[in-house]
């Protein structure tokens, strides 16, 4: 009998250990992409400083401007983009959050 009481249980903590694996895997993705921006501009600013502005595109335009300085509204899109990407990433997980907290404690008035 407690078996079958633990069943519902089991199934609830596999789906929350689900959940937590897809969330970390999202993180994950999130600090590689950010890693990669880095790495970008780390590489930009270097040719720059070099003397070699090679005009890459970033939000479908030119990303230097003439004078071979990065092009600052730009620079504020891409920033933007990436505020916004990780502010919805931070609604998933709150709702995630508050989803799991709502499961947890239906599991507990269930066993009371």
């Amino acid at each position: 009998m407690m078996l079958e009481m633990m069943v519902p249980m089991n199934q609830q903590l596999n789906e929350m250990k689900l959940m937590y694996e897809n969330t970390k895997s999202c993180s994950t993705d999130l600090e590689q992409k950010i890693n990669e921006l880095k790495k970008v501009l780390t590489m930009q600013a270097s040719q720059l400083q070099s003397g070699q502005p090679q005009g890459g595109s970033f939000g479908g335009g030119q990303m230097f401007q003439d004078n071979g300085v990065l092009d600052p509204t730009l620079l504020q899109k891409g920033i933007n983009l990436i505020k916004e990407q990780m502010k919805e990433v931070q609604r998933e997980a709150s709702t995630i959050e508050t989803e799991m907290e709502k499961r947890f404690s239906d599991m507990l008035n269930r066993n009371n």
